[in-house]
């Protein structure tokens, strides 16, 4: 009966070693920094003056094609779809 207490005893001394031991040494790595190369966001929206008897100026985001139309007292905003 003595040997069994004594087995059991050591497996538990053992697991719990093994467990001290593996919570010191981490394996975290730092996640890979993203990269971006691309257009900033000032460089998307582009810049169309109406004509003198046009109600609006226009923007155009090169990237989503959307169009907003700009005047002093409104502003209309357009969706298109890029084909």
């Amino acid at each position: 009966m003595k040997n069994i207490k004594d087995i059991t005893l050591s497996a538990f001394a053992v697991i719990g070693f093994y467990t001290i031991i593996t919570a010191f040494t981490s394996t975290e790595s730092n996640p890979a920094q993203q990269v971006i190369n691309g257009t900033p966001e000032s460089h998307v929206w582009e810049v169309y003056i109406g004509t003198s008897n046009s109600k609006y100026d226009w923007l155009l985001n090169k990237k989503t094609g959307e169009i907003m139309g700009l005047s002093a007292s409104k502003s209309a905003k357009i969706s298109l779809e890029n084909k």
